[in-house]
C-alpha cells in the first residue's frame, strides 16, 4: 500500500473515533434545562380559589293588614305585627279637638307568662291621617321615678308621692324582689266612656309573677297635636285614687 493510501485511511480513521467520542457529549447537552425556565416553574402563583357563598337573606317580619272605615265612607288598610283577629281591636274616642270620633286600635305587640305589651295607633274620624302617639315608656320616663326603702319602694308621679308596701311580697325571697319596680312588663290599653287609657302594672318580685296590687292609670289625650298622657292616676287596692296632671 502506497504512503498516500495509508494517510487517508489513518485521518478517516482518526475522524471516525472522534465522532463517536462527541455523540455522548451531545446527548447529555440536549436533555438539561434552561435555568430561567427552572426559576419560572418554581415561583409561578398558585391558583386563587374563591367560595362562592349564598347572600344573607334579610329576617322576614310578619304583617297582618287591617281595615275600618271613616265617616265619609273611606276603608282605611293597615298593618299589625300579629293576627287582628285574636290581638286587635277597633274603638271611637274622643280626644280633644276633633270634630268626630278618632279611629282607635289598640293591638298586642307582645305577651306571655306575666308579660302584655299593647299598642294604640289613633287615626282622624275625618280623612284617616294618623296622629302620632307618645309610648308609654316615654311618659313613664318622663314623669315617674322610682326608689328602694327599707319597707316599701318610692315612686313619683309628676311631683306626688306614693309608696308601694313591701309586706305584699312576704312569700318571696329577699334576693327575688327587684331594686325598684319594673313598668315595662305589663301595659294594657283600653278605651272607656269614650276616653283612652293605658293601666300600667307594677313588676316587684319574681319572674313575672309578683306584680303590685297598685297601678298607673295613664289617661290619653291630643296635647299639641300628639297623642300623650294628660294625666296620671296612682290606683290603691283600697279602690283610693290619686290624680297627679302631667300638662
Amino acid at each position: 500500500m502506497s504512503d498516500f493510501k495509508k494517510n487517508v485511511l489513518r485521518r478517516t480513521a482518526i475522524f471516525l473515533l472522534s465522532l463517536a467520542l462527541s455523540v455522548p457529549i451531545l446527548t447529555a447537552c440536549s436533555g438539561s434545562t434552561d435555568p430561567k425556565n427552572d426559576m419560572q416553574s418554581d415561583t409561578a402563583p398558585t391558583p386563587m380559589t374563591t367560595e362562592q357563598t349564598a347572600p344573607t337573606e334579610e329576617p322576614v317580619t310578619e304583617s297582618y293588614p287591617f281595615s275600618f272605615v271613616l265617616d265619609d265612607g273611606t276603608e282605611m288598610t293597615i298593618t299589625l305585627p300579629l293576627d287582628p283577629e285574636w290581638n286587635a281591636e277597633l274603638h271611637l274616642c274622643t280626644l280633644s279637638g276633633t270634630e268626630t270620633p278618632a279611629r282607635v286600635v289598640l293591638h298586642k305587640i307582645g305577651s306571655g307568662t306575666g308579660l302584655l305589651l299593647e299598642e294604640a295607633r289613633v287615626f282622624s274620624g275625618d280623612d284617616g291621617a294618623e296622629l302620632p302617639v307618645t309610648s308609654v315608656n316615654d311618659i313613664l320616663s318622663r314623669y315617674v321615678s322610682l326608689s328602694n326603702e327599707s319597707d316599701y319602694w318610692r315612686m313619683l308621679v309628676g311631683g306626688a308621692e306614693y309608696q308601694i308596701p313591701k309586706a305584699q311580697f312576704a312569700d318571696y325571697p329577699a334576693d327575688q324582689l327587684l331594686t325598684t319596680p319594673d313598668l315595662t312588663k305589663f301595659q294594657n290599653f283600653f278605651v272607656e266612656h269614650g276616653q283612652l287609657f293605658c293601666r300600667v302594672s307594677l313588676l316587684c318580685a319574681g319572674n313575672g309573677t309578683g306584680y303590685a296590687a297598685e297601678t298607673l292609670k295613664i289617661r290619653y289625650d291630643i296635647v299639641d297635636g300628639t297623642v300623650t298622657a294628660a294625666e296620671i292616676t296612682f290606683e290603691r287596692p283600697e279602690m283610693e285614687t290619686d290624680e297627679a296632671s302631667v300638662q
